[in-house]
């Protein structure tokens, strides 16, 4: 993490804190070559989920005490490497926590952002699922909000999942980036093992180019935002096509030469009743090969990413604000039924960055048994076409 973290341009080393669990002589000699301030906290507690959670509280306080005139803190894990703008990143996304009290972070993490699902190292999203592996809060949150609530009995929570709870977040969202800045690549931790790493982590995106500048950070305010979003989907979107039998998710979204159709996004829209209704969801994040241990990146019902080179928007209707006016603005009313199924993930990571192995589809035809089932999805175009595809 140093090795990456330290060549940023823009890194201040005095306002660099090491904070560790008890004496580790080969940490302390390292930051004494390095010249990186460590501070030793130890804890008479044995939960590994409690020493963590404890050592996180006790780091942003010590933070604050050691730089009284700072306004916000990044918060970094050991096991992450950074991206060369990690710095630059967070000091462009800084203002709008200021600006905007409808977030309460900026992350530099998207956990949709594998290397097959992400392409613009610019672009920015919002979602009310906290990231973390890389994040900024304001002072005001995190010493006015969180230390006075953090948990004394940390037996079954980890800081983490305290942080995403609606008790902290307050229905606040955060700030991700379509190419993330981080990369997790440890094999061996408190929650991640060798094959979790593999099937979950080794793919993900890290952005490589040094000073990008963001595009229009004005825009990820919360009403900017919604505008923007409202803007596409009345201008700037389109329908996968029509009359292909998908054998793969990844069919619906084929590459497109014409630069200006690849400017569009391609929208799908699933069932989604309420805020806690995720099968479909899950399944079509299972399907593209992104997370799907648990649902995450969303902002307002919808999630975003990229695939085959092409923005994607996947709309939850009827629960997502932006629901109606996707449906209006496409003039038909294609729902995919992906909410009844459970789909296995086959998931194999593609060493160069290629789609992932995932599920496959079959196609119906006059040699395939029809079984309800196998119903994956029906696509009703005008009446004029009505398919079903079937889970191979």
């Amino acid at each position: 993490m140093l090795q990456t973290l330290l060549p940023n341009r823009g890194l201040n080393r005095t306002r660099l804190t090491i904070f560790i669990q008890d004496y580790h002589d080969q940490i302390l000699e390292l930051a004494a070559l390095l010249d990186v301030r460590v501070v030793v906290q130890t804890m008479a507690v044995d939960r590994q989920s409690a020493k963590i959670s404890m050592n996180m509280k006790n780091a942003i306080r010590t933070s604050f005490e050691l730089f009284p005139d700072a306004d916000k803190m990044i918060v970094l894990e050991d096991d992450l490497y950074v991206s060369p703008d990690f710095i630059s990143y967070f000091a462009q996304t800084a203002p709008l926590l200021d600006e905007d009290v409808t977030l309460y972070c900026v992350s530099a993490w998207n956990d949709n952002s594998y290397r097959h699902s992400s392409k613009d190292p610019a672009l920015l999203y919002r979602t009310s699922y906290f990231p973390g592996l890389g994040w900024m809060m304001k002072k005001s949150v995190l010493m006015g909000e969180m230390m006075p609530a953090w948990k004394a009995d940390w037996k079954d929570w980890d800081w983490d999942m305290w942080f995403r709870t609606e008790v902290v977040s307050l229905y606040r969202e955060c700030i991700i980036p379509d190419v993330s800045r981080t990369y997790h690549f440890a094999y061996l931790g408190g929650h991640v093992y060798s094959f979790l790493q593999l099937q979950y982590f080794s793919d993900k995106s890290l952005n490589t180019l040094p000073d990008v500048e963001l595009y229009n950070v004005s825009s990820m305010t919360y009403p900017n935002y919604r505008r923007a979003m409202y803007e596409m989907i009345q201008k700037n979107l389109r329908l996968p096509p029509g009359k292909v039998y998908y054998r793969t998710c990844f069919d619906m979204f084929p590459v497109t030469e014409d630069p200006e159709e690849r400017k569009k996004t391609y929208v799908i829209i699933f069932e989604m009743k309420h805020a806690y209704d995720r099968a479909a969801i899950q399944n079509v994040l299972t399907c593209l090969g992104l997370w799907d241990t648990d649902v995450r990146g969303e902002h307002q019902g919808t999630w975003r990413f990229h695939i085959n080179g092409n923005p994607v928007m996947a709309v939850g209707a009827p629960y997502s604000e932006y629901a109606e006016s996707v449906m209006g603005a496409i003039g038909i009313s294609p729902v995919f039924d992906f909410k009844q199924y459970s789909l296995t993930r086959t998931r194999r990571p593609g060493s160069n960055g290629e789609n992932p192995k995932v599920v496959t589809f079959g196609v119906p035809d006059e040699e395939y048994e029809d079984d309800y089932n196998s119903k994956m999805f029906t696509y009703d175009h005008d009446s004029d076409y009505n398919a079903a595809s079937m889970v191979e």
